[in-house]
């Protein structure tokens, strides 16, 4: 299942919940958000990109800008 190679980040308010599964095991991570998001929503974001981005740059804030049109990142 090609959903399964994704972490899914959903945004309400100021909080950020992040699950990632691959069926017999889930993870759910909720953190509070340095700044408000301006809106709320969920994306699916593949995990093998993001981790070896943040392998490169582990101690910076990130920011995600999300194209409504074709939900790129």
């Amino acid at each position: 299942m090609p959903i399964l190679d994704n972490f899914l980040f959903k945004v309400e308010g100021n909080k950020l919940t992040i699950t990632a599964s691959d069926l017999d095991t889930t993870l759910i991570s909720t953190v509070e958000l340095i700044e408000n998001a301006e809106n709320d929503g969920q994306i699916a974001v593949p995990s093998k990109e993001l981790l070896n981005w943040l392998s490169v740059c582990p101690e910076q804030p990130i920011t995600f800008t999300i194209n409504d049109d074709n939900l790129s990142i």
